[in-house]
């Protein structure tokens, strides 16, 4: 109960006097991202989020300061019309740039002629730098699916990396907000770029807006945006959660993920992204590229051994 007399809607697992439950650590993440979803996509980092934009489903992506671009980069030394990304075959993109004032580069190289990219190139555009990510294996566009975005806030680092993987298995665009940042100055941040998300991922903890106070504030303002909240701190949450979440108006509230293997629970991960997919008029689950992220991203975690991944503190 407040000091107005009513009861508070935001409260957090200790409040309630909820168990702690083990999950995988949120220790930092060091500087090289895992990133190892089997979908080629560029990763663009600005104050306001790391953009994860999917390059699945068209031929070509036109990058510019315009507002009609593919990819929008609102920066001052980017041109109108910057340069193009194409896909040329099942195994190779290339980039050219489009007379631009400032050039295009790849890994410092001149993109004045097209230069075929590969996986961990780095493209300069302007003062932007922007990392391109493409599976080792031949990879085919599918022109049904894409052009959906999942903004998402994460209360922990390595939750957030295995949120971001998995939504990009499925071909998903992801803006990974940053810790703090107002979500409603996040969407139209999101909307100036071109990517207005359909969809919001939002960590009970990560955010400093009452997570119940956005879901109805979303619902009046963007009827069309579904809200699901998480709580990437704890892997088990009670029935009168959910429900309470259903009640102010989340399409559901789903419990973080464990450490004791990832691809062991993947009928579980697998029942969430339907829940998203169904959201987003997805037309299904892909189910081979989500096994073979969720496996290599339990690899690449142990590898890294992060304190904790295996035996996360239960106290």
């Amino acid at each position: 109960m407040n000091s107005s007399g009513k009861l508070d809607t935001f409260v957090t697992g200790q409040a309630m006097g909820q168990p702690s439950q083990p999950v995988v650590d949120n220790a930092p993440l060091p500087a090289n991202s895992v990133l190892v979803a089997p979908i080629p996509r560029l990763i663009i980092r600005s104050h306001w989020f790391e953009r994860s934009i999917a390059l699945n489903h068209r031929s070509e992506w036109v990058i510019g300061r315009g507002r009609d671009n593919d990819i929008v980069l609102p920066e001052r030394w980017i041109s109108r019309h910057h340069a193009v990304l194409k896909y040329v075959d099942p195994s190779a993109f290339s980039l050219v740039d489009l007379g631009s004032l400032n050039g295009s580069y790849v890994n410092h190289q001149s993109a004045g002629q097209p230069l075929l990219l590969k996986g961990g190139d780095l493209i300069t555009l302007g003062d932007s730098e922007i990392d391109f990510q493409c599976p080792a294996t031949d990879f085919r566009l599918n022109h049904y699916t894409g052009g959906k975005t999942v903004l998402m806030t994460s209360s922990s680092q390595l939750q957030g990396e295995i949120w971001r993987e998995i939504l990009s298995s499925q071909g998903l665009s992801v803006l990974w907000a940053k810790p703090g940042t107002p979500l409603q100055d996040v969407i139209k941040h999101a909307e100036l770029v071109g990517q207005t998300p359909s969809l919001i991922l939002v960590d009970l903890v990560a955010t400093k807006d009452n997570p119940y106070d956005f879901c109805r504030w979303c619902n009046q303002t963007y009827p069309q945006m579904q809200v699901i909240l998480t709580s990437g701190m704890r892997t088990e949450l009670y029935p009168s959660e959910q429900q309470w979440a259903l009640r102010q108006g989340a399409l559901d509230l789903f419990p973080g993920f464990g450490s004791n293997g990832l691809l062991s629970n993947m009928g579980d991960i697998a029942s969430r992204v339907r829940v998203i997919l169904r959201a987003l008029n997805w037309p299904t689950i892909e189910q081979s590229p989500l096994a073979s992220t969720l496996l290599a991203l339990q690899e690449r975690l142990r590898n890294v051994a992060r304190p904790g991944f295996e035996n996360s503190a239960s106290s």
